[in-house]
């Protein structure tokens, strides 16, 4: 008798910590959108249930510009930050050799704009979003927030990106990094071809300049990878020079996508790297404009 009173009082306690913990995590919302006419350009979307002025985390899956899905980012990354009441937007894009990485950035920035107007029917924040780009997903990022000619195709200035987050990023700078090895990496060959130029065109660090995106957070495989750090910290350093905020951080016993793969864990040292980056971001948004390292400069209308 005794012993089925422990086991009930044990079942019923564990039925309370259950409903605590659930009460503790606000309710999620999933929903699936077009940002354009091609079957690739769709956006999902993981959002707290009653979500007002919800900050957009806008993730950029890898694949080496060929291959790779928005379901790259498993549901740890959308739970971790939807349930710090983030929207986490995750969004497919078209492949080479079908389109070109030009393309590429275009759906990035027309995804941007969707959300942009989508914004009060979803109750998202209409100021802007965080770019965060996997692998050549990094790539795309970087380009985007810093080539204004992608945003201004679309009706958009560089005051619309919050803050870029590159895991390690590929293609960082296009030339160097062809003339690193690169060059004979079939994803390479095809992303950019043979032309110095427009290698060039399609180089982020290129682009490093005003204006670009005010916040950045760069991180790579510390000990996997020496190219992808010597080129993350260099532009890092060109983007602190320019006047924006960039820091490059090599984060150590992991792998190129372990990055990924673990980012929302517990106890992961990417998650509380970008943790980090994203309070920074919310406090600088609450002090006003004034916060901003790139507030006097001058965007593309």
């Amino acid at each position: 008798m005794m012993l089925a009173k422990l086991v009930l009082v044990g079942s019923l306690m564990g039925l309370v910590t259950m409903a605590s913990a659930d009460a503790a995590q606000p309710k999620l919302v999933k929903s699936s959108h077009a940002y354009g006419k091609n079957g690739r350009q769709v956006i999902d979307l993981v959002r707290p249930e009653k979500a007002s002025g919800s900050p957009v985390i806008l993730f950029i899956h890898g694949g080496g510009w060929t291959s790779g899905a928005k379901s790259m980012a498993k549901d740890t990354q959308a739970s971790h930050f939807a349930g710090q009441g983030f929207t986490w937007a995750a969004m497919n894009y078209r492949l080479v050799p079908g389109a070109s990485v030009e393309d590429q950035a275009r759906d990035v920035a027309s995804a941007v704009r969707w959300l942009r107007r989508k914004s009060e029917s979803l109750g998202l924040d209409p100021s802007g979003v965080v770019l965060l780009g996997h692998s050549s997903g990094g790539h795309l990022a970087a380009l985007v927030a810093s080539d204004p000619r992608w945003l201004k195709e679309v009706g958009l200035s560089h005051d619309v990106i919050r803050g870029v987050v590159m895991l390690d990023a590929a293609a960082i700078d296009v030339p160097a990094m062809m003339a690193s090895g690169a060059a004979t990496s079939p994803h390479y060959q095809a992303a950019f071809g043979k032309e110095p130029v427009r290698q060039k065109s399609l180089s982020p660090r290129a682009h490093v300049g005003p204006p670009d995106a005010a916040r950045w957070l760069i991180l790579y495989d510390r000990y996997h990878n020496k190219m992808t750090g010597n080129f993350s910290e260099q532009i890092a350093g060109a983007l602190n020079e320019s006047g924006a905020e960039a820091r490059a951080v090599g984060i150590p016993e992991t792998t190129h996508m372990g990055m990924l793969n673990n980012l929302g864990r517990p106890g992961d040292a990417t998650t509380r790297e970008v943790n980090q980056f994203l309070s920074g971001l919310l406090r600088d948004a609450k002090a006003g404009p004034a916060a901003s390292p790139t507030a006097t400069k001058a965007a593309p209308q």
